[in-house]
């Protein structure tokens, strides 16, 4: 793969560049962009958190619980996030109502499994349910925007620039 550059003298200059850097951009681009998702989610979750409840907690308690939402949005995540980067990459997949669709679906993921997989009680969990649903919405559609904006609307490109 070459990139056409100009020389300080005004001439073309062809730069090769190597499929394992450019690879391995590709892989620390979905990599930074996934974590700066999850801080975005969490950032998102701590000020709905505070919008829609009475009462500050602290500035204290905001580093704490930030640092806990944190972990738990990146754990529950991770793996569903992995398959679709790699989905998205090898199809290159641009478009961004997909990430913010998928997005949305993961923040809904443990509120639906409290719903439909536990099996006890779950009729009991649907008021929970909608109450989760604005904060699953909001923290979903960040996360699905930040992901698209670093490494989403590049997905399949070489480069760290996306060029074919």
């Amino acid at each position: 793969m070459e990139l056409i550059e100009p020389a300080a003298d005004g001439r073309a200059v062809a730069i090769k560049r190597s499929p394992i850097m450019t690879g391995v951009v590709r892989v620390l681009r979905v990599c930074f962009a996934f974590i700066a998702s999850t801080f975005a989610a969490s950032v998102t979750l701590i000020v709905l958190d505070a919008l829609f409840t009475r009462g500050g907690r602290g500035a204290g308690s905001f580093a704490e619980a930030f640092l806990l939402i944190n972990q738990i949005i990146a754990g529950y995540a991770l793996i569903p996030a992995i398959v679709f980067a790699t989905v998205c990459e090898i199809r290159k997949i641009t478009n961004i109502v997909v990430y913010l669709v998928f997005s949305v679906l993961t923040a809904l993921t443990p509120a639906l499994y409290l719903l439909f997989g536990s099996g006890s009680g779950s009729g009991l969990l649907l008021p929970v349910l909608l109450l989760l649903l604005p904060f699953a919405l909001g923290c979903g559609l960040v996360a699905g925007y930040v992901y698209w904006r670093i490494a989403g609307r590049y997905a399949g490109g070489p480069g760290l620039w996306g060029e074919s």
